[in-house]
């Protein structure tokens, strides 16, 4: 029996569907497909093969992307948006949850930190920009928030401004100096 790969994309199988935990090392139960990536922090060298395995969060993470608005990621290292809509559907989407949470902190404490730059004028941002960007400007509004956000969002907004107090306190050391 063959397993020959009728569409010759690394991505699907030999039946032409997407593969989606087959893709990772943590969630491959298919012998005959050889796990793509990790779904661990870093990148991973298999013991059993030697083989390299990319993070494939390591890698969303250093893409400056809105989350769900992953289109060049999708596009370059999976089978494009399809391939990725798949992922987020399937057992693995719950990873791609919290890069998605994490990737929305971090682009909440970098525009904080743009507005906290901009106020002591050591840069030219966008006050505009920035702001846009750290009350979320790009998610899609709608109706009250379920509990489960509420506290998610308090959740998050102490992180933030944990990370501004940090900032903050490192600034004011600096002109003190």
């Amino acid at each position: 029996m063959s397993f020959s790969n009728p569409t010759n994309s690394p991505f699907k199988d030999k039946n032409g569907q997407w593969l989606t935990r087959a893709l990772f090392l943590e969630t491959n139960m298919v012998d005959h497909i050889e796990p793509m990536y990790t779904l661990k922090e870093e990148d991973f060298v298999d013991p059993s093969t030697g083989k390299l395995l990319p993070s494939l969060k390591k890698i969303y993470m250093e893409y400056n992307h809105i989350p769900e608005y992953e289109y060049e990621f999708c596009k370059e290292h999976l089978g494009g948006l399809i391939h990725w809509r798949k992922l987020c559907g399937s057992q693995v989407g719950t990873y791609i949850a919290q890069w998605r949470e994490e990737l929305s902190v971090k682009i909440k404490a970098n525009a904080m930190k743009s507005i906290i730059l901009t106020a002591y004028g050591d840069t030219a941002v966008s006050l505009q920009a920035a702001k846009y960007l750290s009350d979320s400007g790009y998610q899609m509004k709608r109706g009250r928030p379920s509990k489960a956000e509420k506290e998610a969002k308090l959740k998050e907004d102490t992180q933030v401004n944990k990370q501004i107090e940090e900032d903050l306190r490192r600034m004011q050391l600096k002109s003190v100096k």
